[in-house]
């Protein structure tokens, strides 16, 4: 109710979209329309999904004078997201493939060497160290396996 009444700007952030309360989300949605100073968004914490669009669309309704934002439905922007990260990855592992030779390499010695490249700090950025661990160890694991293929193979010669 007292979201009605108020003419400072509001932002109704909907959360953990990723569960899908269509109903919730469709009645906020349906409030929202009737308000001229009050933005929906729909976002998810655990997929990172629209968090940093519902602080940019506050400060935009608060400062009238920057362009206003679009605000982007959660699965379009969870689309968008997997898109991102997925090209991210890709980039990614082509860095540790171009930089990673060698099967006895070690974790923190590459990451050191990757943490001025453009393809390292945007995956960090989505999808955390951990993940880049992961496939970096995933890369050596292949690297091992072709190493011991060669040296079968060399040795049934």
């Amino acid at each position: 109710n007292q979201l009605a009444k108020t003419k400072k700007p509001i932002v109704v952030v909907l959360m953990k979209c990723d569960e899908g309360v269509e109903r919730y989300i469709r009645d906020a949605h349906t409030f929202a329309l009737s308000k001229k100073n009050l933005q929906v968004v729909e976002t998810s914490a655990r997929s990172n999904v629209n968090v940093d669009l519902a602080f940019s669309t506050l400060v935009q309704l608060i400062d009238k004078s920057r362009g206003k934002a679009k605000i982007i439905p959660y699965f379009e922007a969870l689309k968008q997201q997997s898109q991102q990260i997925a090209a991210a990855k890709d980039k990614y592992d082509w860095l540790v493939s171009r930089i990673v030779k060698n099967h006895n390499e070690i974790w923190p010695n590459v990451s050191h060497r990757m943490q001025s490249c453009a393809e390292y700090q945007d995956y960090i950025y989505l999808e955390g160290t951990q993940k880049a661990k992961k496939l970096f160890l995933q890369h050596v694991d292949r690297l091992k396996l072709e190493h011991i293929d060669r040296r079968k193979r060399a040795y049934l010669l």
